[in-house]
């Protein structure tokens, strides 16, 4: 486990008790003595953030950008279509690796085989070696769960192409076909635990522009639950993120699509659409999304990439913007301009990491022909945070006096991203911790007793 601490000369205050910390490593605080106004710096040239060497005019999706926090620090996997891997340390040193491996529509990762190491799932492969598919179709996206609880990591296929159905590929390599899916047109997928039962479900992000199926919601890969949950959506959609951004304990999710966005709230109902975060024209497209607390005030933002509509004119010059929408109780603002999220273009996937050890989240921004834009964090703020390192699918409640806040770790948090297994939390005005819970997939519990100084990343050994 990797900290990251900036130097400074006033040293926190003690607490006046130590927090029963038995199941977590503290990680040092990481005081703010001069909170600076929120701005953001394009700094991805300065970084070594490739730009595409040969752009393919008919393959202008994007293949993915995998984040991982490392023993070495902060790593990136990004590139374009038939184009070499490139691996970027994110450390400054403008350091570039070019892969043996290349990916015509897909990139992502998972620990596969435990280790703790990110294997890499280029297209149909993993670190290069075949899946063993039947050929057809496109493989827009993977999810990885034990889907039938036998101790083997099984993986979720969604695909695209005229009557082609998902797939499953169980953890004995067998392969077997989603039945329902025949008419639809996966874009993302997201394995996650949706009723709460242990067992892991699959949403699927359909974009029905091309196929008449709407999302889906498959409890445990296999039963199709989108009706009665309100997956069962028709947009022309890219992908969705989930979160609780109404502090209400339930997931809610946000959908990227053409010509108009969608916030639906999560319950036991099901999902109801509601009003208030669609920003888009009509000639533009939602690609990518990420939930985010960009000013750590307790409430989460939304930050959206919008892109070109149908691969129109999607060159250098395409002037979509990226959103930064700033939730103040449920209403959301566009920020971006006032931060310096200025540059336009088709964007595609988007993630929010703490990178530079300031306290504050920054930005990585793909598009579709162009150099992936990373957006670095100015200074410290005057809202406290705590970031929480726990196994992928766990719920996290962090309790303060402002209120308790719930996170799940979701190492593929949007359209194309893979993430570190992290969960990051803007505390307003709250500088000590109260509590914070850990429920693992399987039930484990952790828990910390506070008052704990925030300000830090903590973590399960």
């Amino acid at each position: 486990m990797i900290f990251l601490a900036l130097a400074c000369t006033d040293e926190p205050a003690p607490l006046e008790s130590t927090p029963d910390s038995d199941a977590f490593d503290l990680g040092p605080v990481q005081p703010c003595s001069a909170p600076v106004q929120l701005a953001y710096t394009e700094s991805g040239e300065a970084w070594g953030l490739p730009a595409p060497e040969a752009p393919v005019a008919e393959s202008l999706d994007g293949i993915g950008l995998v984040l991982a926090d490392t023993a070495d620090g902060h790593v990136l996997w990004t590139g374009f279509p038939f184009e070499p891997i490139r691996r970027v340390e994110l450390d400054g040193s403008a350091q570039v690796e070019r892969l043996s491996l290349s990916a015509e529509l897909s990139l992502s990762a998972h620990d596969v085989d435990g280790d703790g190491d990110v294997e890499l799932v280029v297209d149909d492969t993993l670190d290069g070696a075949p899946l063993g598919l039947p050929d057809g179709g496109d493989v827009r996206d993977v999810a990885w769960a034990d889907l039938d609880q036998d101790g083997l990591l099984d993986a979720y296929i969604g695909r695209r192409g005229g009557d082609l159905t998902d797939l499953i590929r169980w953890g004995d390599g067998d392969v077997t076909e989603v039945a329902g899916s025949e008419t639809d047109a996966a874009f993302s997928v997201h394995a996650l635990d949706h009723d709460g039962d242990g067992d892991l479900d699959i949403a699927v992000i359909n974009d029905s522009g091309e196929a008449p199926g709407s999302s889906r919601l498959w409890r445990d890969g296999r039963v199709d639950a989108s009706a009665e949950t309100g997956f069962d959506f028709e947009w022309p959609a890219m992908g969705g993120s989930f979160a609780d951004f109404d502090g209400d304990g339930q997931r809610d999710l946000f959908v990227a699509a053409a010509v108009s966005n969608h916030l639906y709230r999560g319950g036991d109902g099901g999902l109801v659409e509601v009003a208030g975060v669609n920003q888009l024209s009509g000639d533009e497209m939602g690609w990518g999304s990420a939930w985010l607390d960009h000013d750590n005030d307790g409430q989460l933002d939304l930050l959206v990439a919008e892109g070109d509509l149908w691969h129109g004119d999607v060159g250098e010059d395409y002037e979509a913007p990226l959103e930064l929408l700033a939730q103040d109780d449920g209403v959301f603002t566009d920020v971006s301009l006032e931060l310096g999220l200025a540059q336009t273009g088709s964007h595609r996937a988007v993630l929010a990491h703490e990178l530079n050890a300031d306290g504050v989240l920054d930005l990585v921004v793909t598009g579709s022909q162009t150099r992936p834009l990373l957006y670095l964090s100015d200074g410290c703020t005057d809202g406290a945070w705590l970031e929480v390192l726990a196994p992928q699918h766990a719920r996290v409640e962090v309790t303060t006096d402002g209120g308790v806040q719930t996170r799940w770790i979701d190492a593929r948090p949007g359209f194309f991203v893979t993430a570190p297994e992290s969960a990051w939390f803007g505390l307003g005005e709250a500088k000590v911790v109260e509590h914070v819970r850990v429920v693992e997939l399987d039930g484990t519990v952790h828990e910390l007793f506070g008052p704990l100084e925030a300000r830090r990343t903590i973590g399960l050994p």
